[in-house]
């Protein structure tokens, strides 16, 4: 039901703009989208039920304003413009609220037929000649970095000073080659970057979305979570201070603000046949795929720091796809058999090509009989996505280190002490209890090695 909820359903919303003069009185409303510049048409609830009315989000500071958000320059710098963290100051001359629905399948005429595939037209406001030389101005970006032929240039882009909105910048400076940019959400989520469709040929890419309409507020609000469920119902019975002349009555809600981030790459390719030069295909699939190649074990995979709710079940052959559960968490991925008694194991990275070995250890309320102590992990690329997708295969080892990746052989007479050096998981040799610290190996004996921690200290920080 899940899966189907995504499909039958979407999220309308719609901006309310206030602008006040130096009396404090309202000068202008009037509604748009997020840019307040593209009009929208006011809202209205009329013959609406309660599931599919408009609600005024309440997310934010704004919460105590029943929505309304402020700044003190509509069409300023972003430092003076309305921001993520939807503050309000009374002194501010513009205002603004949002507003949204959820719309169903066959309740709206705009999405009567929506269907799995999607079809955008764009307009041939471009002649063969000037799409030519424009696409072969956008290929030079990263070539002559160095150049500046002339003011105004593609390529002035890169000579602005580096701040920390620069890559909104480029993906705007390389629409003005007639690329097409789409994006996607998730539900009532935050719009994603946007995918890059050259004005010829093929290309690939990755987005991110959040489930968040508004993700700086999601670690906020989730570590004050009883203030927010408090003042959320006492809110749903305020009035609207600020009389602008809107819907009535007003009902009031809250956006979702879950941390999950879900990355996806995109693949462009020209469609066969004589039209395939104008018609392009858009596909997006899961960045991160995760593949049990295990025979007999089953696996769960999470987002290291997450909680154990959100692991991601993968039965032996099976293929799973795997998003973020925390977009405030290491980008770094644990995993431990299906089964009771077993920790999870230290963190490692989608994105780090090459084979690497997990040490599985037991809870110590569990007797060491297992007979697994290690995961074999191989990330490599997916095909068919420009090199930006991985694979990432996961198999157990056998204990005695047969076929294993890494294997320690103990050909002494005596017992042999050893653990992975300069890392936080293990306690130094210093420990008087060598079984508590370090794994052991009897003369005579071997084992698999593997890591406690795959990946060091570098993405552990600042946690």
């Amino acid at each position: 039901s899940g899966s189907k909820s995504y499909k039958e359903e979407f999220f309308d919303e719609v901006f309310e703009y206030v602008a006040l003069n130096e009396n404090g009185n309202i000068e202008r409303t009037w509604w748009a989208a997020e840019d307040h510049i593209s009009l929208r048409k006011k809202p209205d609830n009329s013959g609406l039920d309660n599931e599919l009315a408009w609600y005024v989000d309440c997310a934010g500071e704004s919460f105590l304003k029943n929505g309304w958000e402020s700044c003190t320059n509509i069409s300023g710098s972003k430092s003076y413009n309305f921001s993520g963290r939807r503050t309000f100051n009374p002194s501010h001359r513009f205002r603004r609220r949002r507003w949204y629905r959820k719309v169903k399948r066959g309740t709206h005429p705009a999405v009567s037929g929506i269907s799995e595939g999607l079809i955008f037209h764009q307009p041939a406001d471009l002649d063969k000649f000037t799409r030519t030389q424009k696409e072969a101005e956008r290929n030079t970006i990263g070539v002559h970095l160095e150049e500046r032929e002339h003011e105004g240039s593609l390529l002035d882009i890169f000579n602005r000073p580096i701040h920390k909105d620069g890559i909104l910048d480029i993906m705007t400076a390389v629409a003005n080659d007639g690329s097409t940019l789409i994006s996607v959400k998730c539900m009532d989520g935050r719009w994603s970057t946007p995918a890059i469709i050259p004005p010829s040929g093929s290309s690939n890419g990755v987005i991110r979305t959040s489930s968040s309409r508004w993700p700086a507020l999601t670690t906020f609000i989730r570590r004050n979570k009883q203030k927010w469920s408090h003042l959320e119902v006492k809110n749903r019975q305020g009035h609207d201070d600020l009389n602008a002349g809107t819907v009535d009555p007003i009902k009031f809600g809250m956006a979702p603000l879950e941390p999950n981030v879900f990355e996806l790459c995109y693949q462009v390719t020209m469609l066969p046949g004589m039209w395939g030069e104008l018609s392009r295909m858009l596909t997006i699939t899961p960045r991160f795929l995760l593949k049990n190649e295990s025979t007999w074990l089953d696996i769960v995979v999470k987002q290291v720091g997450s909680p154990d709710t959100s692991r991601i079940f993968i039965k032996r052959g099976e293929i799973a796809p795997f998003y973020w559960a925390d977009g405030n968490l290491p980008e770094l991925v644990c995993a431990r058999p299906n089964e009771d008694g077993f920790k999870w194991s230290g963190g490692f990275d989608l994105c780090t090509l090459g084979m690497l070995p997990l040490r599985l250890r037991l809870l110590d309320s569990v007797n060491d009989n297992s007979i697994l102590s290690s995961l074999r992990v191989n990330v490599e690329i997916q095909p068919g996505t420009g090199g930006i997708g991985t694979m990432i295969s996961l198999r157990d080892e056998d204990p005695s280190g047969e076929g294993s990746l890494f294997r320690i052989e103990n050909h002494s007479p005596f017992q042999v002490y050893y653990s992975q050096d300069g890392i936080l998981a293990n306690p130094t040799s210093s420990e008087r209890d060598f079984s508590k610290s370090c794994d052991v190996i009897n003369p005579g004996g071997r084992t698999s090695y593997s890591l406690d921690v795959p990946w060091r200290q570098g993405k552990y920080e600042d946690r």
